[in-house]
């Protein structure tokens, strides 16, 4: 059941998702980019911070000397500088590493969401299920019941494109193959009802999907 805060769904096509998902990984590569172009002004800060301090020791050789007053006033100029090119640099560096921490945060926050558009729940891809199990269970003279766990498990929608033929031929071979008559359940001392449990999790990372049934398994000797 849905209630009615559920957000509305737009139809939107796989070739314009996979674009837009490409786009969202170009944009999380380029903002690698600033990185090293950071540790470049870092090395620039470096020889800026040196050549300042190479001049604090021409400035102090140059008074020792006595020389011109001329000379040591272009030489408190040239000191004058290079420290306000320092601090630009420094005020620059700063404002790179912010921009840099807010774009990469911003970078992966799009490819999750694009990522996120991708998926959907396990239920869109099992809706016909139910009716297969009703249907060749009935063909067969057998009582079925389909326990289905992790409805909202979230899948990619092509995967879960892929899922629908495997797992209704897996199964129909639990129908016909696995689970016995009700003559033959009841004789073996179990539930007339015979259950298919399907489940869908996430498990350290990836999509797993088991299918199980209480049958009496297939007889291997009589398949080969």
């Amino acid at each position: 059941t849905q209630d009615n805060s559920t957000d509305n769904v737009v139809r939107v096509s796989t070739q314009s998702l996979n674009r837009l998902q490409g786009l969202s990984g170009e944009a999380l590569v380029e903002t690698r980019w600033l990185s090293p172009f950071s540790d470049s002004l870092l090395q620039i800060k470096k020889r800026q911070t040196e050549l300042i301090s190479t001049l604090d020791r021409l400035r102090d050789h140059l008074f020792d000397l006595d020389v011109d007053e001329y000379i040591y006033e272009l030489m408190n100029n040239t000191h004058h500088k290079a420290n306000n090119c320092r601090d630009l640099l420094n005020q620059r560096l700063t404002e790179l590493e912010t921009y840099d921490r807010r774009s990469n945060s911003l970078s992966h926050r799009l490819n999750r969401e694009v990522l996120q558009a991708r998926m959907r729940p396990f239920s869109d891809g099992i809706q016909g299920l139910q009716r297969l199990v009703r249907d060749v269970s009935h063909s067969l003279n057998k009582k079925i019941n389909l326990d289905i766990r992790g409805l909202s498990t979230q899948v990619d929608r092509d995967i879960l494109e892929k899922l629908q033929s495997p797992l209704n031929h897996m199964i129909r071979n639990a129908i016909d193959h696995g689970i016995e008559s009700p003559v033959e359940r009841k004789k073996a001392g179990k539930n007339e009802t015979g259950t298919i449990r399907l489940e869908a999790i996430h498990n350290a990372g990836m999509l797993l999907i088991t299918i199980e049934d209480d049958g009496c398994g297939i007889d291997l000797g009589k398949i080969r």
